[in-house]
């Protein structure tokens, strides 16, 4: 499941990009939009890969919660 939060950044880029590959970038309301929610998208995924990462390094050094 490590592969999801490569999936979210992917999306985010292409929702910052879209406006101007696909030429309505014009559009101010729909551009700014698509840029807001994709840079929120890349934030998100960023944050989620972290947890998912931290919590295989957590799991793999042999430490389990709650043990000291």
């Amino acid at each position: 499941m490590s592969y999801v939060p490569w999936i979210n950044f992917i999306l985010g880029l292409w929702l910052i990009i879209s406006p101007f590959l696909l030429g309505y970038s014009d559009v101010r309301a729909a551009m700014w939009n698509q840029i807001i929610v994709g840079v929120l998208v890349l934030i998100f995924s960023s944050t989620l890969g972290a947890s998912i990462t931290g919590q295989r390094t957590h799991y793999r050094s042999g430490e389990q919660r709650g043990r000291a």
